[in-house]
């Protein structure tokens, strides 16, 4: 046996490090020290202990742990505490080790790792909202009685240190040109992150899961686990245990053409999954205006679009100064909401005078929602006709949002470019009508009755504020209309980009957050801190790989060519519905036996 054999023989389980270069620390720590994280955790816990004397140190700055776990995330090394010792030991020389600032002489690798441990304790000691025992399971008597006393102040103090020390790190991956070129749209998603370990406990069990402040995913919906009448029965689909990780990725300028800067996350936050997709989602959101990023148009979801609390999403991702473009669940297609004469359809804002127009209101119930033999159902060409019928009823936004989320909004049978020309604004009209333009006649007997009429109708100018609970929860942004091709590209190419972010971030073979036995340290504050850094990994990957594409003079990209999804080559281009029995697909389906290829056995 050679010496270097017997060397690594000796590591046991501190065997195959991670190795870094000194180069590869220098730019670690610069991000670290840019984010301010470790002097914002410093000065934490030395508020926290100013009332205790002669506290000892820790072994390991808040600073040199940080950029442990970062280093081995940069080279995609399992976080845990072995793999941590493993590098310091055997994967970096002398001269990067004096660099990083640990002085290791003397100490034997399990040495190391209680010291390595205990430094990582006092670093989430500080910013840990949930502090609890991990060693063994809890009792759901204990558990009740832990949160009984519970200091609600302390609590909430630290669940703000932990989002600002991650969202500061994922924000110092970013760089200034990105920040430049990045117009202000944000398109937000949320995925599994998944706890280590024993899955949820069950109604009948006395324990609690190992991880007892996770909770169980499921696939649709919200994410909430959805309970069948029977006692202790789900009917949704579960997806496993953890928490529910938000991200808020940076979104192309125009879907239409290519990016000018990499899919990058620019905040995070993790939450119980489908305790408050809103909230948690204005959480991954609030610390992006605050670091001077341009302010535009907040992409998402169902899960987050028709909010049933407009107070946790809609109101403050508004007062922020984001416009909404959301997707919308099919419960609120169809339906109307009058507000002081106004009526909103589909996120969209609209004349009272379409109330009269039946055949518009529920175009996209009899495009979608009716079985395909129902003499309703109407074609893709009948739809979007229908829709370009149903813009000329929109109303016209002549501000932007103010401080309170609110829009100045006007009749378009008024102001200088109307789009109807109707009986109670006939004077405003006639001057435009010389010019040649036409206008969508409204009839006497669809004219609103005086008792539906409100500020659009009745005021001098036909403007209005348009505020209220039916604006706060259904509204989106201005210049797209529901089902129309600008709405399909203005929203789907986000979400695609997302959808990719999140897989990229889960494989397995690369970042696995998906993995939870690669972050073996239990606890909210530490799959928080860990999912951020992963994040940080992904941002930096995206930034190594990105060439930018021939930019105009305006800043733009090129013309984006279109490419079908693998869907699309399958059910075609239309959307496709539970109710649709037989879907058109582009070849017949062709039935082959697998082949049987015996393995093991040869």
């Amino acid at each position: 046996m050679s010496g270097h054999d017997f060397e690594v023989e000796k590591r046991g389980r501190y065997d195959d490090p991670a190795h870094v270069t000194y180069g590869d620390l220098l730019t670690v720590r610069e991000i670290t020290r840019n984010s301010l994280a470790a002097v914002k955790l410093e000065r934490w816990d030395a508020a926290d202990r100013s009332h205790k004397r002669g506290a000892r140190g820790p072994f390991a700055s808040f600073e040199q742990m940080l950029t442990i776990w970062f280093l081995l995330a940069r080279k995609r090394r399992p976080l845990t505490m072995f793999a941590a010792v493993a590098l310091l030991v055997y994967g970096i020389d002398e001269r990067t080790r004096e660099e990083l600032g640990l002085d290791i002489t003397g100490l034997s690798p399990d040495q190391l790792c209680h010291r390595l441990r205990r430094s990582n304790a006092r670093m989430l000691e500080v910013i840990d909202p949930y502090p609890c025992r991990r060693n063994r399971l809890m009792t759901k008597e204990e558990f009740i009685e832990l949160e009984a006393a519970v200091d609600w102040d302390a609590r909430m103090i630290k669940e703000e240190r932990l989002r600002t020390v991650v969202n500061a790190m994922v924000l110092a991956t970013i760089p200034k040109w990105v920040r430049e070129r990045h117009s202000g749209d944000i398109v937000q998603d949320a995925t599994l992150v998944a706890a280590y370990g024993k899955q949820g406990t069950k109604d009948s069990s006395e324990f609690m899961a190992i991880e007892p402040y996770g909770g169980s995913y499921a696939r649709h919906g919200d994410h909430a686990p959805e309970r069948a009448p029977g006692p202790g029965q789900r009917t949704a689909e579960l997806k496993g245990y953890g928490w529910e990780g938000t991200f808020s990725l940076l979104s192309s300028n125009d879907p239409d053409r290519e990016r000018t800067f990499p899919s990058l996350v620019a905040g995070v936050n993790l939450s119980t999954p489908g305790g408050s997709p809103g909230r948690s989602g204005i959480h991954a959101l609030r610390h992006i205006p605050e670091a001077g990023f341009n302010i535009g148009k907040l992409i998402g979801d169902r899960a987050y679009g028709n909010s049933p609390k407009s107070q946790d999403y809609q109101v403050p991702a508004r007062r922020m100064g984001y416009e909404l473009l959301f997707d919308h669940r099919l419960e609120f297609w169809g339906q109307t909401y009058t507000f002081n004469g106004a009526v909103i359809l589909e996120g969209n804002v609209y004349s009272p005078a379409m109330l009269a127009m039946s055949k518009l209101i529920t175009a996209t119930v009899d495009r979608y929602k009716r079985d395909i033999d129902d003499p309703e159902r109407i074609d893709e060409t009948t739809y979007q006709q229908r829709l370009q019928q149903r813009a000329r009823y929109l109303v016209q936004f002549r501000t932007g949002l103010d401080e309170q989320g609110r829009r100045q909004g006007r009749c378009p049978a008024s102001g200088p470019n109307p789009t109807l020309t109707c009986p109670l604004r006939q004077l405003a009209n006639n001057a435009v009508i010389e010019q040649g333009k036409t206008l969508l006649p409204v009839p006497k007997s669809k004219v609103p009755a005086d008792e539906t009429r409100g500020g659009l109708c009745n005021n001098k100018g036909g403007s209005m504020v348009l505020e209220g609970e039916h604006w706060d929860k259904h509204a989106m942004a201005g210049g797209f209309q529901f089902g129309t091709p600008e709405w399909q590209a203005a929203y789907n190419v986000p979400r695609q980009t997302v959808e990719s972010y999140n897989r990229l971030i889960k494989d397995h073979s690369s970042f696995a957050l998906a993995a939870p036995d690669r972050r073996r340290i239990r606890g909210y504050a530490a799959a928080f801190l860990f999912m951020g850094i992963l994040v940080m990994t992904t941002n930096l990957y995206q930034l190594g790989r990105w060439e930018d594409p021939k930019i105009d003079g305006r800043g733009r990209g090129p013309f984006r060519e279109p490419v079908r999804r693998r869907r699309e080559h399958t059910n075609g281009p239309e959307r496709p519905h539970p109710k649709d029995k037989k879907r058109p697909r582009a070849r017949p389906a062709v039935h082959r036996p697998a082949p049987k290829v015996l393995v093991g056995v040869n």
